[in-house]
C-alpha cells in the first residue's frame, strides 16, 4: 500500500512539475515596450464627457435642493471633483456601492456591494490632507416599484415563457404574483456608500425626487459609519459584565461527557439518540430558510424546498414534536418515581418542579439573550445595521417576557429570540400536565381519561385554527401559499395548545411502558407494531411529496392532517422507545446510544438555544450572495451545527450547569428531616447530569 502511494505521489509530480516549469518561463520572459495598442483614454474621455452632459440636469437640480443639508452637498461636490481628477477615494464610492447584478431574473434578491470598502473609505481635507473631512457611509436600500404599468405588462409574459417559474408558481392565472409583488415589504436590496456627512433620508429624498412619479421608491433599511459608530446598548455593556465566578468549569465538563449510565436507565438509552437527532433536524431546517435574501437564486432554493429531499424540511415540525413527547414521557417518569418513594403532596411536588424547570430555563434563556446583545461587538455587516436595531427593540421592550414564560404569546416577528418561544410553550404545557400526572400514579382511569381530554381538544383547538386561518398542514414555500404558511407559523406554530396532544400521549406512553413492562405482548403484536409504525413513517413522507407535486393541500386535508399528526408521531415515538428498550430493536437502539449522541443530548436544551444566534451571527456577518446549492446548504449546516456546539459548551458550563448545580444544591438543603429523599441520581435516569423533566 505504501509502494502504491509512493508511486502515485511520483506520477502527480512528474505531472505537474512539467506545468510549473512553463510558468516560470513565461513570468522571466522579458516584455517588449516598444509598441503599444491604441490608447482607451480619448474613448474614456468621450463617454464621460457624454455621462456629464445627461447628469448635468440632475445635478443642478440636487444642487438647488433646499432639503439637502449643505455639508453634504459640498461632500458630493467633492467627491465630483475627485471623480473628475482620479482619485482613488472618490471611485471607492461608486465601487463600493451595489447595481444591476447577474441573476436578477433568477431570483436574485440583493446587490451589497462592497460593505467593508465603504467603511475604510477616508476623504482627506483640501489644505490638510492628513485631516478626514468625511468617510463613507454604508446604506442599505430597499427598492419598490408600486402600481408600475410596464411591470404589470410584462412580468406575466415573462413567467409564462419560462416553464422552470411558470410550473414553480402553479400555473394557469399568476395575478396573485402582481399583488404579492405590490405587497412585498422589502424589496430588491441595493448597499449604497455616502458620504458620512449626508443623512440617510437623502436616499429616499432623491429616489421620490427624480423615479417617485414612476412608482419607485428607496427605503432605507440601516446605515453605518466608523466614524459616528453606533455606541454599545445599554444590554449589551450589562452582559459583558463579569458579575461571579460560579463552580468548576472542569467538573461540569467531566458531569456532561460520563456517557456511563446507572443500570436503571441502560434500557432507554435510545431516548438521548432520538433527543440528538431531532435537535440536528430542527437546525437543518434552520438553516435551510434563515435567509433566503442573501442566495443567489431564490427560485432554486423554492424548487430544492419543493424536490422529494425538501420533504426533511416541510415535515420538520414533528422534529420538534419529539421534544414534546419526550417531556411528557420523562416527566411521567420522573414524577411516577417520586411519587412511589415519598407522601410529598401533589400540590407541592408540583410547585417543586415547575420551580426547578423555570429556573434552568430562565438562566439558559437569559444567557442566549445575552449572546444576542454581544452580537454588535463581535460582527459586522450590511444586515446588522438594519436587522439588529429592529429586533433589539423587541428584546428592550419585552424581555421580561422571557422571564415568565409567556413570550409566545406574541407572534414570532415580534420577537428577538425566535426560538425561545419553546421554553415558553415547554412550561404552560408542564403547568398543565403536572397535576394529572401527580393523579396517574393514584388514580390512573381518572387520569387517563383527563388525558385524552387534553389530547382530544389539542387536537380540535389545531384542527379549528387550521380552517380559520387556511393554513396549509406543512410548511409550504412556494410563492402561492406564503400567506398561508405564514399562518401556520404566526398563529399556531408557538401556541402551546398546538403541542399538548404530543405531550400527553408521552404521559400515557410513559405510564403503559411502566405499567406493562414485563409483559410479553406476543410476537403478533410487534409484527403488527412495526408494520403500523413503518405505514406510518411512509405516511408522513408520501403527503409531503404529493402536495408538493400538487402544489396545495385541499381544506378537509389540511384540517385532519394537522389534527392527528402530532399525537400519531409522539404514538410512534413512544413504540420505538418501548421496542428499543425490550430489546427487540437492537440495531436500532446500539445507534441511538452511541456516545456522541448522550452528549449532545445532555447538550441539547443550549444546543436549541444558541441556534438563533448563531444563525443571526452567520446572517449579520454576510457581505455578498452565497451560491444555492445542495452542496451549499450542507457546508453551512456542518459548519453552523460545529459553532453551536462549541457555543452550547460555553452556555452549559457559564450558565446552564451552575444553575442546576445551585438548585440541587437548594433543595438538598432545604429537606426535612425523615422526608423520603429526591435522590438526584433517580432523577436522573434518563439523563445523568439533569433531572429527566428538566432536559429539552
Amino acid at each position: 500500500m505504501l509502494l502504491l502511494k509512493s508511486i502515485v505521489l511520483i506520477s502527480l509530480w512528474a505531472k505537474y512539475a512539467g506545468c510549473s516549469q512553463s510558468i516560470l518561463d513565461v513570468l522571466r520572459q522579458e516584455i517588449d515596450y516598444s509598441t503599444w495598442n491604441e490608447d482607451l483614454e480619448p474613448v474614456l474621455a468621450n463617454l464621460t464627457k457624454q455621462m456629464r452632459r445627461q447628469i448635468l440636469p440632475y445635478a443642478q437640480e440636487v444642487l438647488y435642493d433646499d432639503e439637502i443639508p449643505q455639508e453634504c452637498l459640498q461632500s458630493f461636490l467633492r467627491i465630483a471633483s475627485g471623480l473628475n481628477d482620479g482619485k482613488v477615494w472618490a471611485m471607492r464610492f461608486l465601487d463600493s456601492s451595489g447595481g444591476i447584478l447577474p441573476g436578477m431574473l433568477d431570483g436574485r434578491l440583493a446587490s451589497m456591494g462592497s460593505y467593508d470598502q465603504c467603511l475604510r473609505i477616508r476623504a482627506p481635507e483640501k489644505n490638510d490632507p492628513k485631516k478626514v473631512a468625511f468617510a463613507g457611509q454604508y446604506c442599505t436600500a430597499s427598492i419598490l416599484m408600486r402600481r408600475q404599468p410596464l411591470l404589470h405588462r410584462t412580468l406575466p409574459s415573462f413567467i409564462q415563457q419560462d416553464p422552470r417559474i411558470w410550473e414553480l408558481l402553479g400555473g394557469g392565472d399568476v395575478s396573485y404574483v402582481l399583488d404579492l409583488v405590490e405587497k412585498s415589504p422589502v424589496g430588491y436590496r441595493v448597499g449604497i456608500c455616502l458620504p458620512s456627512t449626508c443623512d440617510s433620508s437623502v436616499i429616499s429624498h432623491l429616489a421620490k425626487k427624480f423615479v417617485g412619479k414612476y412608482g419607485i421608491s428607496a427605503d432605507v433599511l440601516g446605515c453605518r459609519d466608523q466614524i459616528k459608530g453606533r455606541p454599545p446598548s445599554t444590554g449589551t455593556v450589562i452582559c459583558l459584565v463579569r458579575v461571579a465566578r460560579c463552580f468548576s468549569a472542569r467538573a461540569n465538563y467531566l458531569k456532561i461527557t460520563n456517557t456511563t449510565l446507572v443500570p436503571e436507565s441502560r434500557s432507554l438509552d435510545c431516548v438521548h439518540g432520538i433527543r440528538a437527532l431531532s435537535a440536528l433536524w430542527i437546525l437543518y431546517a434552520h438553516v435551510f430558510v434563515k435567509d433566503w435574501g442573501n442566495t443567489d437564486s431564490a427560485l432554486t432554493v423554492a424548487w430544492m424546498f419543493k424536490s422529494p429531499s425538501g420533504v426533511i424540511i416541510n415535515q420538520s415540525l414533528l422534529a420538534l414534536e419529539t421534544f414534546f413527547a419526550l417531556l411528557g414521557f420523562t416527566m411521567y417518569r420522573i414524577i411516577a418515581h417520586v411519587r412511589k418513594q415519598t407522601d410529598m403532596s401533589a400540590w407541592k411536588l408540583a410547585l417543586i418542579v415547575i420551580l426547578r424547570r423555570a429556573v434552568r430555563f430562565i438562566v439558559t434563556g437569559m444567557g442566549a439573550m445575552a449572546v444576542f446583545y454581544v452580537l454588535p461587538l463581535i460582527t459586522s455587516g450590511p444586515s446588522i445595521d438594519y436587522m439588529y436595531p429592529y429586533l433589539e427593540k423587541f428584546c428592550n421592550v419585552r424581555w421580561w417576557s422571557y422571564a415568565i414564560f409567556i413570550n409566545n404569546f406574541w407572534t414570532m416577528e415580534e420577537a428577538c429570540v425566535e426560538n425561545q418561544w419553546y421554553t415558553a410553550a415547554d412550561m404552560q404545557i408542564v403547568c398543565i400536565l403536572i397535576l394529572p400526572i401527580c393523579l396517574l400514579t393514584r388514580e390512573p382511569g381518572k387520569s387517563i381519561r383527563i388525558l385524552l381530554c387534553l389530547v382530544g381538544g389539542s387536537m380540535v383547538y389545531v384542527a379549528s385554527l387550521t380552517y380559520y386561518y387556511g393554513a396549509p398542514p406543512i410548511f409550504f414555500l412556494q410563492p402561492e401559499r406564503v400567506i398561508a404558511t405564514l399562518h401556520l407559523a404566526f398563529h399556531m406554530h408557538t401556541h402551546s395548545l398546538t403541542h399538548l396532544s404530543p405531550a400527553a400521549v408521552g404521559v400515557l406512553g410513559g405510564y403503559l411502558m411502566d405499567k406493562y413492562k414485563d409483559v410479553d405482548l406476543g410476537s403478533t403484536v410487534y409484527r403488527a407494531g412495526w408494520i403500523l409504525y413503518s405505514a406510518l413513517i411512509i405516511a408522513f413522507g408520501m403527503a409531503s411529496c404529493i402536495w408538493n407535486d400538487r402544489g396545495y393541500a385541499s381544506v378537509s386535508e389540511s384540517v385532519l392532517y394537522a389534527a392527528i399528526s402530532r399525537p400519531l408521531w409522539a404514538a410512534s415515538l413512544i413504540w420505538l422507545i418501548y421496542m428499543c428498550s425490550c430489546g427487540r430493536a437492537r440495531l436500532i437502539r446500539w445507534f441511538l446510544s452511541r456516545p456522541n449522541f448522550i452528549v449532545l443530548s445532555r447538550l441539547s436544551l443550549s444546543f436549541y438555544l444558541m441556534q438563533w444566534p448563531s444563525l443571526w451571527l452567520s446572517m449579520f456577518s454576510t457581505r455578498n450572495p452565497y451560491s444555492a446549492s445542495y452542496y451549499q446548504h450542507l457546508r453551512e449546516f456542518v459548519a453552523d451545527a460545529t459553532f453551536i456546539v462549541l457555543g452550547a459548551w460555553c452556555l452549559v458550563l457559564l450558565f446552564e450547569a451552575p444553575a442546576t448545580a445551585l438548585d440541587s444544591l437548594a433543595f438538598q438543603s432545604a429537606r426535612k428531616k425523615g422526608e423520603a429523599k429526591l435522590r438526584e441520581e433517580a432523577a436522573t435516569k434518563l439523563e445523568n447530569m439533569h433531572p429527566i423533566p428538566y432536559r429539552l
